[in-house]
């Protein structure tokens, strides 16, 4: 599972999966793996009701669907793409994933600084 809680990008995440369908389980973050709401991360909504930690869902994503995380799904649910051939929950529909191909859009984060003034780029650090 992915955790959603780092700073190296904003509050929203655009995923476009292309070629092939897959199935995404989203999972209810334990307390311990939540980011807290603060001025920085203000679409974090500590006041949404989720239902307990380990509780999940899978969702069919099909080939050239776009999804979007941000709020709740981006702050407080982790992610993760399961293995080839699994099965839809209440129904025979088993998924059979090809080759993936997925584009991530994520917005620069607001709480980090801009590497120079004005260009309107920032950076991880360096590579080693």
């Amino acid at each position: 599972m992915v955790s959603q809680m780092n700073i190296f990008c904003g509050g929203l995440v655009a995923v476009l999966s292309l070629l092939a369908d897959s199935v995404v389980r989203f999972t209810v973050a334990p307390e311990c793996e939540i980011a807290p709401c603060t001025s920085l991360l203000p679409t974090s909504r500590m006041d949404i009701t989720l239902p307990p930690p380990g509780a999940s869902t899978d969702v069919w994503v099909r080939r050239r669907m776009l999804y979007i995380m941000r709020g709740a799904t981006r702050y407080r649910l982790t992610h993760a793409v399961l293995p080839n051939d699994t099965r839809l929950p209440g129904t025979n529909h088993v998924v059979h994933r090809d080759r993936r191909i997925t584009v991530m859009c994520r917005p620069r984060p607001e709480c980090l600084p801009q590497s120079q003034p004005g260009d309107g780029s920032y950076s991880y650090g360096r590579l080693s």
